[in-house]
């Protein structure tokens, strides 16, 4: 099991997603690390990805759809793959916007790139394009995310070996 990703809540608990046994489908899982002991929270899932928290919610992505875990939703589905503006192809990373709960999501795109895009995701659940290579030149391959105050996205893109600081209101 390989672990993809960690976040600190604001709770004080650490969540990690794993990817599983390689050749195994829908091995991967996000686990709980709390007192010493290891708490599945979500199973079965295709290739979990950056995983990050709001409120009582964790959020993780999970190939091509973004899961949330926690508080009174039944079903875990936060964003399908339909409900994009364009269909992801291998959502890497996420970071939630601690004051408003917007989340914004990499997709790193296909084996050439194509595809690549940053997307946001409201509380509510409306999805919109922050940007992608037709905005942004130069973008091949989304990964790593992290905000920069409240007006700022940036973005590491692990096809360049190029960080963008990406303002989130105009992309």
């Amino acid at each position: 099991q390989q672990p993809t990703s960690v976040c600190l809540g604001t709770d004080g608990k650490l969540y990690v997603s794993i990817q599983g046994q390689p050749g195994v489908t829908n091995s991967g899982a996000v686990l709980l690390l709390q007192d010493m002991k290891v708490t599945p929270l979500l199973s079965d899932l295709q290739q979990p990805g950056g995983v990050a928290t709001f409120r009582e919610w964790v959020y993780v992505v999970d190939k091509d759809r973004v899961l949330r875990i926690g508080g009174k939703a039944m079903h875990p589905l936060y964003a399908a793959p339909n409900t994009f503006p364009t269909p992801p192809k291998k959502l890497h990373d996420i970071v939630i916007d601690p004051e408003d709960g917007t989340a914004y999501v990499s997709d790193a795109g296909g084996p050439d790139g194509s595809g690549a895009a940053i997307y946001r995701i409201t509380l509510n659940g409306q999805i919109s394009r922050v940007t992608d290579a037709s905005l942004l030149p130069g973008l091949r391959r989304p990964t790593g995310l992290a905000l920069d105050g409240n007006a700022h996205l940036l973005v590491a893109d692990s096809a360049t070996g190029t960080v963008y600081r990406v303002k989130v209101a105009s992309g």
